[in-house]
């Protein structure tokens, strides 16, 4: 039995239903909305918890719900098309304190976000004169969202009692993601794409400072200094804070060989970012996926390599290495009821 799909694309196989699950242009953020297809789809749920690690720490929860209609038959039964549709919610936490923070504290900042999803796939299976079975498939995923989230900024240049101060961000997005497979009868590879705008800040652009507050007690002719408690400080950015709403375009490409048995899977996703105080971004990411075995569309590990303004839109005065290049790692449970 072949199942079989990776990141962000999923895969139908020809011969029945079978679980699959997909988390589309999934990035080192573990940003994305996971659906599946399933041979009961009016009583499957799927349930996915996971946690990363990139700049910030971040735990994301989803639910997605699947339901299919009626199989249609082209001029004869030879010719078969199944349609699905489906729903799902999902939300996600990040601090820079790591995930300790957020259980000891209940404490989201600097981000917490949430959103829905709606999904719409379709099967096309036939045979050829000869007997053989084809199938392609293909997808489309509309999703909205809203973040929110506390940017602390360090101006030196003010007042001392001003120079600390907390900027609550709200950022809503907007996005459409489409998948393609030519054929499923071979090692699965997908191509697609997404467009989608969203309101963002500078805030990962500006340098970033560790601020410890300290007195100075004088007694005797002694001076000691006294040290707040947090001796690790609080993250504060310094420099030109913007916020601003930008456009992103997409490309993705997946492959998930057979030779490996489909427990492992590769995707590679460039993208150009549009707005903001800066000309065009150009960037670019490779994943790579550690399956669930019987679910193969499900991911249990992952690790992501980027590297984001390759042109140096943003003028960065840092090396290209430390300003380009990012990695995340990211583990996931996943359930899927009514199989």
């Amino acid at each position: 039995m072949n199942k079989r799909s990776f990141g962000f694309l999923i895969a139908f196989v020809m011969f029945g239903y079978f679980t699959k699950a997909q988390d589309y242009f999934a990035d080192r953020n573990n940003a994305g909305t996971p659906i599946f297809l399933s041979k009961n789809g009016s009583k499957n749920y799927l349930f996915s918890a996971g946690v990363n690690t990139a700049d910030a720490t971040a735990i994301k929860i989803n639910l997605y719900k699947q339901n299919w209609g009626s199989p249609k038959f082209g001029i004869d039964t030879n010719h078969t098309t199944l349609g699905s549709s489906g729903w799902g919610v999902f939300a996600n936490a990040s601090t820079k304190g790591g995930v300790g923070k957020l259980f000891k504290s209940g404490n989201f900042d600097p981000g917490f976000s949430g959103g829905v999803y709606y999904a719409l796939t379709e099967v096309h299976m036939w045979k050829d004169g000869l007997g053989r079975l084809h199938s392609k498939y293909h997808a489309w995923i509309f999703n909205g969202n809203i973040g929110f989230a506390n940017n602390q900024l360090y101006d030196p240049s003010a007042v001392f009692a001003n120079q600390l101060s907390t900027k609550k961000f709200t950022s809503p997005a907007l996005g459409v993601s489409y998948v393609y497979a030519p054929s499923l009868a071979k090692d699965d590879l997908f191509v697609g794409g997404s467009v989608s705008w969203k309101k963002k800040s500078n805030y990962d652009d500006l340098d970033t400072y560790n601020i410890v507050n300290d007195s100075l007690i004088t007694a005797n002719g002694i001076t000691r200094k006294v040290t707040k408690i947090n001796p690790s400080g609080d993250t504060y950015a310094v420099g030109a804070y913007k916020e601003f709403s930008t456009f992103q375009l997409r490309a993705n490409l997946s492959y998930i060989p057979a030779a490996l048995d489909y427990r492992f899977g590769v995707i590679i996703y460039p993208s150009v970012e549009f707005g903001g105080p800066t000309s065009a971004r150009i960037n670019t990411g490779i994943a790579f996926n550690y399956l669930q075995d019987g679910n193969p569309t499900l991911s249990v590990f992952t690790i992501n390599f980027e590297l984001n303004d390759i042109n140096n839109a943003a003028a960065s005065t840092k090396t290209f290495l430390k300003r380009a290049f990012k990695v995340g790692i990211s583990t996931n449970l996943n359930f899927v009821t009514g199989r």
